[in-house]
């Protein structure tokens, strides 16, 4: 435990981390990071009682990665700790901290995840000694500490059973085999999952044990150099958590508020592990001919056709998680989060232009991941950039059907995927998701000539196919974001119609009601919804990409590409 918080990062890791520690040792977080204000040396400060005495204090803490050494302790620039701790003492304490804590002592924490170095030790006790009086104290929060207050809180035998021990520690130690570790990350969530009748104290426990858990298996996980497990736990941890805590999040009480907190956070650690993956060598491949195909440690045309519709699905997921940070941020974090947005909009982009298998799906359920990733295009105002890639999927797509090539099927078996045969071809698309998908994006896109030419194919080659869509229904709500059965409709239309089909779609837009009551779409957060269709492979209801006159498009210009 204590490597796991050594390997941590000081932005938006060890910082994002620390709270959660802090909150389950029955402290109170009232100052959480931020970025473009200054903090004047505190990267979180909390009040509660202190865990070696009982006394109520205000804890101020400033926060490093790693070891702390001579270099990090007062030759780091800005970043060194000793001037984060004179800013606390000269202008934090006098002139930022609340008057409700002025009676108050006051504890400064230096912060680190690693060790104090044996040569600047004696130089941060004098330190220490010359700045201790009365009102101020100091503790040193190293790895030691943070895996104690860990272990006693959080992670407690009686918060953290051992069937749940059990199945986290076999998840980091499989962390190299992404399926099997997300198998035992899944046992364990499972296994703490509280009843919906439990109080909110213990659905918030849930929350902070499953944020902590999933930042331990990514860390794990970046270390091996392997973070589809961890990628995977983090949605999950995302949609259980809100299934979890949905029905108790209303209101300014401390429980709702410290929930929506939590939720929040499990968000923002989703998008840190898909970060960590697209920045690594998905930036580096993207925009080389062919770069990705050949990236893909695997001779089968269908491991790299797989491969890389997941990754334009998951930077489609990473645009749209940035689309909805836009629209409530302030507007100083505006820019910041528009030029990350537009930077993995240009990667897609080139993922799509320089790798001609993304113009040819080989599964039906793929429909999830471009419609993912069209919407993400979308809300960047890239309509041209649909247009051509519509276009080409539907030249290529048709043509692998005729061909008896590797067209798409609805079928998640591997061994179907690369056993093909003129035979079963009609059995075998029997109904699709991917033809209706095209057809409203291409009218969408204004892609007129290739909707002609896929209306002719479906005409000709496609009657037997039953077209269909999914939409929400009086079930979805308890179902959506833990998969636990199946629920919701199926749109079924004709799919050589697509004057016919647009009307369908665009009348249940208009007239389902159980969209619009799901949580996450009440609350305003429909990238939860989003996430949960990509997440289980439930196509993405129409509702947030086929607007009825543009009235209900939930992440359209969210974004705004220069």
């Amino acid at each position: 435990m204590k490597q796991y918080f050594s390997s941590l990062r000081e932005r938006d890791e060890l910082d994002a981390v620390l709270p959660e520690i802090l909150s389950g040792i029955g402290l109170e977080v009232f100052s959480r990071p931020s970025r473009g204000t200054q903090q004047r040396g505190v990267d979180i400060a909390a009040v509660g009682p202190d865990p070696t005495d009982g006394v109520r204090k205000v804890f101020l803490f400033s926060v490093k990665s790693g070891d702390l050494t001579r270099h990090e302790w007062n030759n780091a620039g800005a970043q060194s700790l000793r001037p984060s701790l004179d800013e606390i003492i000269d202008a934090y304490i006098p002139s930022r901290l609340s008057p409700e804590y002025a009676s108050l002592p006051i504890v400064i924490c230096p912060t680190f995840g690693g060790d104090t170095r044996e040569d600047i030790r004696d130089v941060l006790k004098g330190y220490i000694d010359q700045n201790t009086n009365d009102r101020i104290s100091f503790q040193e929060w190293n790895g030691d500490r943070l895996t104690t207050h860990l272990l006693t809180g959080l992670f407690r035998e009686e918060l953290l059973p051992e069937q749940a021990r059990t199945a986290f520690r076999k998840a980091v130690a499989m962390v190299d085999e992404p399926d099997i570790a997300y198998h035992h990350f899944a046992r364990m969530i499972h296994d703490l999952m509280p009843d919906a009748d439990a109080d909110g104290t213990a659905k918030l426990s849930f929350l902070r044990q499953s944020a902590i858990a999933t930042w331990i298996l990514f860390v794990w996980a970046r270390e091996a150099e392997n973070l589809r497990g961890a990628m995977r736990a983090a949605e999950l941890a995302v949609l259980s958590g809100w299934h979890v805590a949905r029905n108790d999040l209303e209101g300014k009480a401390k429980t709702p508020t410290q929930m929506r907190s939590a939720l929040e956070q499990l968000i923002h650690l989703d998008a840190a592990v898909r970060s960590a993956f697209i920045e690594g060598p998905v930036a580096e491949y993207a925009k080389i001919p062919d770069g990705l195909a050949t990236a893909v440690p695997s001779a089968s045309s269908v491991d790299v056709n797989l491969a890389l519709f997941d990754l334009v699905g998951r930077l489609g997921l990473q645009i749209l998680y940035l689309a909805f940070q836009y629209r409530k941020a302030p507007e100083d974090e505006q820019e910041y989060l528009q030029e990350r947005a537009t930077k993995i909009k240009n990667l897609l982009v080139a993922a799509v232009t320089n790798n001609d298998v993304l113009l040819c799906p080989v599964r039906d359920d793929q429909s999830i991941d471009l419609t993912i990733a069209m919407l993400a295009l979308q809300s960047l105002n890239d309509t041209a950039s649909i247009t051509a890639w519509v276009s080409g999927l539907i030249e290529r797509t048709t043509f692998a059907f005729m061909s008896s090539a590797h067209y798409p099927r609805p079928t998640q078996d591997y061994r179907e995927l690369v056993r093909q045969s003129d035979k079963d071809k009609a059995k075998s698309t029997n109904a699709n998701t991917l033809i209706p998908t095209l057809t409203l994006w291409a009218i969408r896109s204004d892609a007129d000539d290739a909707l002609k030419d896929l209306m002719t194919f479906s005409s000709k080659h496609y009657t037997h196919s039953t077209a269909q869509l999914w939409v929400p229904g009086p079930d979805s709500e308890e179902n959506l974001y833990i998969n636990s059965s199946q629920h919701g409709y199926a749109l079924t239309m004709k799919g050589d119609d697509s004057d016919l089909m647009k009307r369908v779609v665009s009348r249940e837009v208009r007239e389902n009601q159980h969209f619009a009551t799901l949580s996450a779409q009440a609350f305003g957060i429909w990238y939860v919804i989003v996430l949960a269709c990509w997440h289980h492979r439930l196509p993405v209801p129409p509702q947030l990409w086929f607007p009825d006159h543009g009235e209900n498009d939930a992440a359209e210009s969210a974004v705004h590409s220069n």
